[in-house]
C-alpha cells in the first residue's frame, strides 16, 4: 500500500520524485521539530505565563512574516499553528483570572490577529504581497 502511494505521487517511479518527497518530508520533521524545541526552551526560560503567550505570538508572527518573504508556505503553516497554539492556551489558560472586560479585549485582540495572519497566510499561498491586488 505504501509503495503504492508513492509510485502513485511520483509519476511511474521517477527516482528524482522519491528523494523530493522525502526531502521534504523530512525538511518539514526537523522544521516542526525546531518549534518544538523552541517552544519547549521558552516553556522553561520565561516564568509569566502571559508573557509566554506573547512571546509564541510573536515567534508565530515573525514566522509568518519570513514565510512571506521567502515564499515559503511550509513555514507559513507551522507559523500559523504556532500561533493558534498560543492563542489557545491565552483562551484556556491565561485568562481564567482575568476580569470580563480584559477577556473581552484579548479575544477581541485575538480575533483581528488570527484574521490578519490567515491574510497573510493567503499572500503567502497565492504568492503575493498583501500590498498587491
Amino acid at each position: 500500500l505504501w509503495g503504492r502511494f508513492l509510485k502513485d505521487i511520483c509519476y511511474a517511479g521517477d527516482c528524482q520524485c522519491f528523494q523530493t518527497f522525502f526531502y521534504r518530508l523530512n525538511a518539514a520533521l526537523m522544521l516542526y521539530a525546531g518549534h518544538l524545541g523552541f517552544i519547549a526552551c521558552m516553556v522553561e526560560w520565561v516564568q509569566e505565563d502571559i508573557y509566554l503567550s506573547a512571546v509564541w505570538a510573536v515567534y508565530g508572527v515573525v514566522l509568518l512574516l519570513l514565510a512571506l518573504v521567502v515564499k515559503d508556505k511550509t513555514v507559513g503553516k507551522s507559523a500559523l499553528i504556532i500561533f493558534t497554539i498560543a492563542a489557545l492556551k491565552v483562551i484556556l489558560f491565561d485568562l481564567s483570572g482575568a476580569n470580563s472586560m480584559v477577556r473581552v479585549l484579548v479575544l477581541l485582540i485575538l480575533s483581528v490577529s488570527l484574521y490578519v495572519g490567515g491574510y497573510l497566510y493567503q499572500s503567502v499561498v497565492n504568492g503575493k504581497r498583501p500590498d498587491q491586488h
